[in-house]
């Protein structure tokens, strides 16, 4: 796995995102900043992790249990699902979800996860998915907290359970999707070793850089989004991500 890289200097970028029409809206829209709840809750697993080096729990129910008990300051639970899908064969983690009507967040676990106290390379693979999908889970709750301010329960749970939402391309088109999967995108091209102002220089061209590949920013927004708005706030998020007030909007511990 090559070097995490991040937090280097972007040159020469006020003309990077050109606005498409004039009905575009601005290049700086505020999004919510996990980074720092992300490294407490990186941190805490890693240690968790060493101080249980070595130790094999015989069903993969006590261990699911084991890490709620863990994280349960943190509003996490873990759940075993009994088999694999998505990567859950590799990391360990097949998926995350955030509660439609509460702050919990979720993680499905694969029967592999019985390597996360046994194995460092299985752990690397399981840290990478963790901090990844835990991020994209974190903003929907700070969206979530938001939301209720403004609306009833009963808005917010009709909407996310309605068609439009669930359908799969209504779903990466979704405006609280597309905040997460911004700051997800970054974080997978920054597992791959690029630098902030690579990421940029990616999302303005592929092209450029072979070396790099982000599944659902290539086979999901430009194959399906394209020229499109919201391909155009997808772009919007990443940037504010990357260069915008890093003290505005940081998610705190719920």
């Amino acid at each position: 796995m090559k070097k995490y890289k991040r937090f280097k200097g972007v040159n020469n970028d006020k003309e990077f995102f050109r606005r498409p029409s004039k009905t575009s809206a601005s290049l700086v829209e505020a999004v919510y900043r996990p980074d720092k709840y992300v490294n407490i809750l990186y941190s805490q697993f890693k240690n968790i992790i060493k101080a249980n080096s070595g130790r094999k729990f015989k069903y993969n129910e006590k261990l699911v249990i084991y890490l709620s008990e863990q994280f349960k300051e943190f509003n996490i639970v873990f759940d075993y699902s009994g088999h694999s899908y998505n990567d859950g064969k590799e990391s360990g983690i097949n998926g995350m979800t955030s509660g439609s009507n509460s702050l919990q967040i979720l993680i499905y676990c694969s029967p592999s996860i019985e390597k996360l106290f046994i194995d460092r390379n299985f752990q690397k693979l399981f840290l990478k998915a963790f901090k990844e999908l835990i991020g994209h889970e974190l903003i929907h709750r700070s969206q979530y907290i938001a939301v209720k301010n403004y609306h009833n329960q009963n808005n917010i749970t009709r909407f996310l359970t309605s068609p439009k939402y669930k359908t799969e391309i209504g779903y990466y088109a979704d405006k609280s999707e597309l905040m997460s999967y911004a700051w997800q995108i970054i974080e997978e091209l920054r597992f791959l070793g690029a630098y902030d102002f690579d990421i940029l220089d990616y999302i303005r061209d592929i092209k450029k850089h072979p070396e790099y590949k982000c599944l659902v920013y290539e086979e999901i927004y430009l194959k399906y989004y394209k020229n499109t708005q919201i391909i155009n706030r997808l772009i919007k998020y990443i940037y504010e991500y990357l260069k915008g007030n890093l003290d505005i909007n940081d998610v705190g511990i719920k």
